[in-house]
Formats: C-alpha cells, structure tokens, sequence
C-alpha cells in the first residue's frame, strides 16, 4: 500500500469515529420533557412567565413630581499631582537623560 492509501483510511476511521460517537452522545442526552419535571425548574419557568405579564404604567412619566426631579452635575475630581511625563523612563541625575549617546564611555580598570 502507499502513503495515499494509508492516509486515506485512517482519515475515515477517525471520520467514522466521530460520527459514531457524535450520534451516541446525541442519544443519550436527557429529553427536554424529564427536564421540566424538575420541581426547581418550574417554579423558574412560572417566575419569567409571570415576567411576561408584568405591564409598565408609564403615567408616572406625566407626573409633577417626576417632572420636578433634577439631574445633579458630576462632582470635580480630587485634586491629583501630575507625574512624569513618561513614566517608563528612568530618572536620571540632575534632571538630565542619561542615554547611550549622553553617559560618559565606561572605563574598565587596567591590572
């Protein structure tokens, strides 16, 4: 047999595989009909079937008192001391940047 071949079954055995167990898994899943036996589940359902029912007056929109309400304005952030400017810097001596080009060349003591 060639490589072809070889690589041919074993794609449909894993393929075969798959869907085998693909279909075992969808059969043994519970019915929807055992799930609503479930006590607790009823009484959620009963809860967001009550929800459906719920009606919102909406005369309260029309109302003196609601109209009278006020909206408050923000209030002014704390007062904060500014950082550096790039905080990813290191801070150098005398407010000056050392950087490669700036720092004076190393000098390694001679034996």
């Amino acid at each position: 047999m060639n490589r072809q071949t070889i690589l041919l079954i074993a794609t449909a055995i894993v393929l075969l595989g798959t869907g085998y167990l693909w279909i075992r898994r969808a059969s043994t899943r519970p019915d929807f009909a055992a799930v609503g036996s479930d006590p607790a589940l009823g009484t959620r359902l009963d809860a967001l079937r009550k929800l459906k029912e719920v009606r919102v007056d909406s005369d309260f929109l029309k109302s003196e008192v609601f109209r009278s309400l006020q909206v408050f304005p923000q209030p002014p952030p704390p007062p904060a001391t500014p950082g550096r400017a790039n905080p990813f810097v290191v801070p150098s001596e005398r407010g000056v940047l050392k950087t490669p080009e700036t720092q004076p060349p190393k000098t390694t003591p001679s034996p």
